[in-house]
């Protein structure tokens, strides 16, 4: 299965994975064969790429971290409550934000702890592909993805299960701030003005007045919607901290929130594959990040995604077939090309961990662009 642009599509091309909705509403199904309509479809739902079944390796499926129902699940209550504090905040304003926080957070909370769980009971996960997004719904689907790498992260740097489940709550509710942006602004294609930006930015500070009148969210998460953008560096916002000034869970969400930005693929651009974005949190923006919050990152990450292509120094084309945690840059690989070009008759597979002599020298996804790393960021740094 491989990540298939929605404008590089064609007809009689299978689904892999089923396309849903915010709401858990199943757009098109696993398996089905793609005509002219679906693709005109998929397009205007502002569906920016599909998962597709690749006639190379029909039976590998790059893993879940979560299941999927209980992705959706975390997806449709965070995007409620967003809807819900929408609508509070138009009738009354901030007044009485304490009784929508206490009335409204339960359910958040449940979905959030299923999340934990899963991980938890999975130490071996690794992060493979994103969940597909509606273009609409990109701002819940990115604060999903941000807690559940957050929460891949936990684990590694050794917290245990309360601690990850206010990780976690903080993570998801990083960006709910957002609700107070016009959305001419937040689903704005090209740069923002200097004026858009200054208002995009107050997110951070909104987010963080909303959070902290609920008493079921601990200060420690609250601080993540308000310091989500500080860096390790200095130059962040909205108070310019820096090292140890910014608390540690903002340190943990200011990585996922970057990396998950990256490579997440919009209508209006492609993402960064995870190696390239990768490769330039480790040499662009690192000093963004505490060393030991990127290292967390980069351990949690198939640098190489089960169901990607990849180039080998030998010249050869192989499908990952799966990838071992603490060997993520050296999975087992299935050769589909030789250095010719020619498919061979029986494939044979490699656990490049066992030929020192081979590697991977770059990733063949057709969703790599040009924009510099900078620009690339911005989606999680606006």
């Amino acid at each position: 299965m491989r990540r298939v642009f929605v404008d590089d599509l064609r007809p009689g091309m299978r689904v892999g994975r089923s396309i849903v909705d915010a709401a858990g509403r199943v757009l098109l199904t696993a398996g089905t064969v793609l005509k002219p309509r679906y693709i005109q479809y998929l397009r205007q739902r502002g569906i920016a790429a599909v998962d597709i079944l690749d006639d190379l390796a029909p039976d590998v499926v790059p893993p879940d971290v979560v299941s999927p129902q209980t992705r959706m699940a975390l997806t449709a209550e965070i995007r409620n409550l967003g809807e819900d504090l929408r609508q509070e905040l138009n009738r009354t304003g901030a007044r009485s934000l304490r009784r929508w926080a206490d009335r409204s957070l339960g359910p958040l909370r449940s979905a959030v702890a299923a999340v934990v769980d899963e991980i938890v009971s999975n130490p071996q996960a690794l992060l493979h592909m994103q969940e597909i997004r509606l273009h609409d719904e990109y701002t819940w689907g990115h604060s999903v993805d941000v807690c559940i790498l957050s929460t891949l992260m936990g684990t590694s740097l050794g917290y245990d299960v309360a601690r990850l489940r206010e990780l976690a709550m903080g993570a998801v509710l990083h960006d709910i701030g957002k609700v107070t942006i016009p959305e001419s602004i937040l689903k704005k294609p090209g740069p923002l003005t200097e004026e858009e930006t200054a208002e995009m930015r107050q997110h951070t500070v909104r987010g963080f007045e909303i959070l902290r009148q609920s008493e079921g969210i601990s200060l420690p998460a609250a601080h993540v919607a308000y310091q989500h953008h500080e860096r390790w560096s200095g130059g962040g916002y909205p108070r310019g901290l820096r090292g140890e000034e910014i608390l540690e869970f903002a340190r943990v969400v200011a990585v996922a929130d970057v990396y998950d930005a990256m490579t997440a693929d919009r209508v209006y651009r492609k993402g960064y594959s995870p190696e390239r974005a990768l490769r330039n949190l480790r040499e662009v923006v690192s000093d963004w990040f505490e060393p030991r919050m990127l290292q967390a990152l980069v351990d949690n990450i198939a640098v190489y995604p089960v169901g990607s292509l990849v180039e080998l120094n030998t010249g050869e084309v192989a499908v990952v077939v799966s990838v071992r945690k603490g060997a993520a840059e050296r999975p087992r690989v299935r050769i589909v090309e030789d250095a010719s070009g020619r498919r061979p008759e029986r494939p044979r597979e490699l656990d490049l961990e066992r030929y020192p002599g081979l590697a991977i020298v770059r990733s063949l996804r057709d969703v790599e662009n040009q924009a510099d790393a900078g620009q690339q960021a911005s989606p999680g740094g606006a």
